[in-house]
């Protein structure tokens, strides 16, 4: 079969290649799924590049997330039919023809939802839908969330749309503000425009920011900081530049 493996950590573009493997063998309550779709998460390309907060051994196969079929069932497993289409996630060796996962991973997918969706239905609304019930706010209040205009910012809008929650997204460029604002995720600021924060009271009205989620890391989570109201929250939720933490003390402090 086919796969995808790196043998070094680095970029993405520079490290993966295309293989041949065997087929995986399932064992007692395992799966052996026949690929369809699988996204192409961040954490995935920090798994390639050795940065990520685990490291598998290499040579490896990357790839967590995937709407599969059932090719294979392995001894014990009763309840999977070869040929069921499946979404999984948190799984391994994902970037392949054929890869195996415990059959309890594996949910069964109803035909009215479409490869597309299956394939990132799990990780990224799940660890939205999550923030969104750990930030504890009440209908009214508003969040920041930076890098907006990704899969977890889009779902945050609508979870907490959902409930009531203001959103301001901060996003960079021009051509995000404009995605955002065609899906009518108002208001969206742009951090690349000069004087931006400036803009900000007039977006929220002058309510106060109560949370600031963080996905960017580097300066990006001092901006945010300084958005937020007395005793509010600062969630780190990822580090898309790649950089750790950098907060102003006097934010903090003051």
């Amino acid at each position: 079969m086919r796969a995808v493996v790196i043998e070094r950590f680095g970029e993405p573009k520079d490290v993966l290649t295309a293989v041949e493997r065997p087929v995986p063998e399932p064992g007692p309550g395992e799966v052996r799924l026949a690929l369809i779709l699988s996204p192409i998460h961040n954490h995935d390309l920090a798994i390639v590049r050795g940065v990520y907060g685990y490291r598998p051994e290499l040579p490896a196969i990357p790839g967590s997330e995937a709407v599969a079929r059932v090719d294979a069932v392995g001894p014990g497993v009763t309840d999977m039919s070869v040929g069921r289409r499946v979404t999984v996630s948190g799984a391994q060796n994902v970037w392949a023809e054929y890869f195996v996962v415990p059959a309890r991973q594996a949910i069964p997918l109803p035909d009215t939802v479409s490869d597309e969706t299956a394939a990132q239905l799990l990780a990224m609304p799940l660890s939205a839908l999550m923030l969104i019930e750990d930030l504890e706010l009440r209908s009214g209040e508003w969040l920041a969330i930076n890098a907006a205009n990704g899969a977890v910012g889009r779902l945050v809008n609508v979870f907490a749309r959902q409930r009531g929650l203001r959103v301001l997204s901060l996003v960079r460029g021009q051509a995000s503000v404009t995605a955002l604002r065609e899906l009518g995720y108002e208001p969206v600021l742009d951090t690349e425009s000069e004087g931006w924060r400036g803009q900000v009271e007039a977006a929220t009205s002058g309510a106060p920011i109560a949370r600031a989620v963080d996905q960017v890391g580097g300066r990006a989570a001092a901006d945010e900081l300084a958005l937020l109201a007395p005793g509010g929250q600062l969630i780190s939720f990822g580090a898309l530049s790649g950089q750790p933490l950098s907060l102003d003390p006097g934010s903090l402090i003051f």
